[in-house]
């Protein structure tokens, strides 16, 4: 299964390679139409074997079309940092449900290493990161994930851009709503998440982006391979 299948480059990969139940979720149906389109263009004898969901990860309406204890793969590149802090929690939970036990994910998402945010965001995410990490161990955080503040979580994106390096003439360039929420994980908060809702995590490591206006010291992406267990 892929959240975030856009135009369906890795599915139309999978399927080239022989998958025979492929499960594409994305927000824009438009996307998976052309999806559609391509498959029966390119491989018409494979349609059957492609399953197409419209909507929004990890929303009801979305996840209650979805198999429990299903998926061999979940695969998502670029969807997580969208969501909100309880839609993120709530996405790694589904994720653990929907999965069969030893299946695994495979997740790409930002972290808050980037050129465009404030240094003193960037510069104190460290600690940020140890104290969370600290309260965790030492039971003194809220038992109510609602009152979490997890860190790298920022309800206004507007509120942490370095607007005197990146204008506001710049944002609309690429899309960005200083209004809208973003969720950026640093690896730490990432792997203390995961084990949270019991992966065993293979892979956790960030991996550079070198385009304007992300690139800042090699962490720009945050790379995510874990397990279910068996």
């Amino acid at each position: 299964m892929e959240i975030g299948a856009a135009y369906g480059v890795a599915c139309m990969a999978a399927l080239k390679r022989d998958a025979t139940d492929y499960t594409a979720v994305d927000l824009d149906k438009r996307h998976l139409s052309i999806l559609a389109s391509e498959v029966k263009k390119q491989m018409p004898e494979k349609l059957s074997s492609l399953t197409l969901i419209a909507g929004a990860f990890p929303h009801a309406d979305v996840v209650n079309r979805l198999r429990e204890n299903y998926y061999d793969v979940i695969i998502t590149e670029n969807v997580l940092h969208f969501l909100t802090q309880a839609e993120m929690l709530e996405a790694l939970s589904q994720f653990r449900r929907l999965l069969r036990p030893g299946g695994k994910m495979f997740v790409t998402t930002g972290s808050p290493y980037v050129y465009l945010l404030k240094s003193e965001v960037v510069n104190g995410m460290g600690a940020e990161v140890e104290e969370f990490l600290r309260q965790q161990k030492s039971n003194t955080a809220p038992a109510d994930d609602s009152m979490l503040r997890i860190p790298g979580f920022f309800e206004y994106v507007g509120d942490v851009i370095d607007t005197e390096k990146f204008s506001r003439t710049e944002m609309d360039k690429i899309g960005i709503v200083p209004s809208c929420n973003i969720t950026l994980l640093d690896r730490e908060i990432a792997k203390y998440l995961l084990e949270r809702e019991q992966f065993a995590v293979d892979t956790c490591a960030y991996m550079p982006m070198s385009s304007y206006p992300w690139q800042l010291d090699g962490r720009e992406w945050l790379v995510i391979q874990a397990q279910k267990p068996e």
